[in-house]
């Protein structure tokens, strides 16, 4: 009987630990910058992805691995994507990161993931993960939508309205003249040639009178 007791008692123990490790956790994600213009081939840049746990509990805790919150977004190889993603090794930070070969489905474009990862984010609290871009390809504007995940099964995001962000990347725009600046041109040119008149062809006639 104390035996029977005894293995209640632990089986109570531990479905009290599976509820105590177990929390609902709202992961927030922002970007920094959201927008990038005027981009050429071959430019250049820094940006910031920070992850918010808004709580009421802790993510990541006793998750079967190491890192299980992970901040990912996903490069078409073949497709009109113009941008590319490393992470910033001048920068001191927390996040790892990564690169898979997505598996596509029959008919999708093969896709190269870049993703961050973090270990664990305490309720209130936040962390910056910090990556360089390049552009890769000409185009006008490309949308890169980077999403976090968490990864650990005993926990709950009760709002995924906020798990995604966007990034913009805007191609140059070689500027249109407008009809001020054609107005403005054809000003110069009648200055140009009354200047010309009055130097050269005025002072003959005269002459000749």
């Amino acid at each position: 009987m104390i035996s029977i007791l005894k293995h209640i008692f632990i089986l109570y123990l531990l479905s009290f630990w599976d509820i105590a490790m177990s929390a609902d956790a709202d992961l927030e994600l922002q970007t920094s910058p959201e927008n990038f213009a005027n981009l050429q081939v071959g430019d250049e840049g820094e940006f910031e992805i920070m992850v918010i746990n808004n709580g009421p509990g802790d993510a990541g805790i006793g998750a079967p691995t190491a890192t299980p919150i992970v901040v990912s977004t996903s490069i078409p190889l073949i497709d009109s994507s113009t941008v590319d993603f490393s992470i910033n090794s001048n920068v001191s930070q927390e996040c790892g990161f990564g690169t898979l070969i997505g598996d596509p489905r029959p008919g999708d474009p093969v896709v190269v993931i870049r993703f961050f990862t973090i270990s664990e984010l305490l309720a209130g609290s936040s962390i910056t993960c910090y990556g360089n871009f390049v552009v890769t390809r000409p185009g006008n504007i490309n949308e890169v939508v980077w999403g976090v995940n968490n990864g650990n099964p005993a926990d709950t995001d009760p709002d995924n309205s906020n798990n995604q962000f966007v990034m913009t990347f805007r191609g140059f725009v070689p500027q249109v003249p407008t009809l001020a600046n054609y107005s403005l041109l054809f000003m110069v040119l009648i200055f140009l040639a009354y200047t010309y008149f009055k130097i050269n062809i005025l002072p003959k006639k005269l002459v000749y009178q």
